[in-house]
């Protein structure tokens, strides 16, 4: 594997010729076997800075320069085909990797709990993201790049994930990742936040931790609420008992 791992070096991005930057002399590395958490608010820049890392998008000036293959979990509105099984689509997505063996994925839907036979039409949002996560990582690749892998999941299922995560790292892969989740302290990542486009370094907030529920109602009505770690689980609860959606749960601020 590749020893250098990932490393951008005075990043600018602009979504338009003559637009405010969105992402402004970003420098940063992670090693091989290392994991860096991205941290900021939503508009922040995080998906834009993970898109440059895994080679989707191109920077208006400064480098990229990242190990290959590339591992990426988008956001699940990326979605796979709908017409594919979980373990199809994911033995697909091993192949186009170069290996050979394309079941190599299927164990890893198997620990988050995903049947592999299971219709990617007939996911729920939790099982989507499961699917994804398990393709950013099936591999391994030398590189993995995750959007917010926690933030769909329920408490077993990001605690297998993020294992699989430090594994990723521990094989000698370089994650890079944003998230909110309280699972990131078992992965011994450095943090660092996203802050009017540019890094800096993570201060953790003080006090009792807040958590920003983003929910949509029976009626289809999305609804955004901050509340107590301590009012986050019966919250989310009596969401779904109402016959309503959790779309996000993270962090705040």
């Amino acid at each position: 594997m590749s020893q250098g791992g990932l490393a951008l070096a005075s990043v600018r991005y602009a979504f338009g010729r003559g637009d405010r930057a969105v992402l402004d002399e970003i420098t940063l590395q992670v090693p091989t076997g290392g994991v860096l958490v991205v941290r900021g608010p939503n508009g922040s820049g995080k998906t834009t800075l993970l898109r440059l890392a895994a080679g989707i998008l191109r920077p208006a000036s400064g480098t990229v320069q990242r190990p290959r293959p590339v591992g990426y979990q988008p956001q699940v509105a990326g979605e796979p085909p709908p017409r594919t099984a979980a373990g199809s689509w994911l033995t697909t997505i091993v192949r186009m990797r170069g290996h050979t063996d394309g079941a190599v994925g299927i164990g890893l839907l198997e620990q988050l709990g995903v049947r592999p036979e299971l219709p990617l039409a007939a996911c729920s949002r939790g099982t989507l993201a499961k699917v994804l996560v398990a393709a950013a990582l099936a591999g391994p690749p030398e590189l993995v790049v995750l959007d917010e892998p926690f933030a769909a999941l329920d408490d077993a299922a990001r605690s297998t994930a993020a294992a699989m995560v430090r594994r990723a790292a521990d094989d000698g892969g370089s994650v890079l990742l944003a998230d909110h989740s309280e699972h990131l302290d078992v992965l011994g990542a450095r943090t660092v936040q996203l802050r009017d486009g540019r890094l800096v370094e993570w201060a953790a907030p003080q006090g009792p931790p807040t958590w920003r529920l983003v929910t949509v109602g029976p009626d289809g009505v999305e609804q955004v609420r901050i509340v107590a770690r301590a009012d986050r689980d019966r919250t989310l609860l009596d969401v779904l008992r109402a016959g309503g959606e959790v779309r996000r749960v993270e962090r705040w601020p």
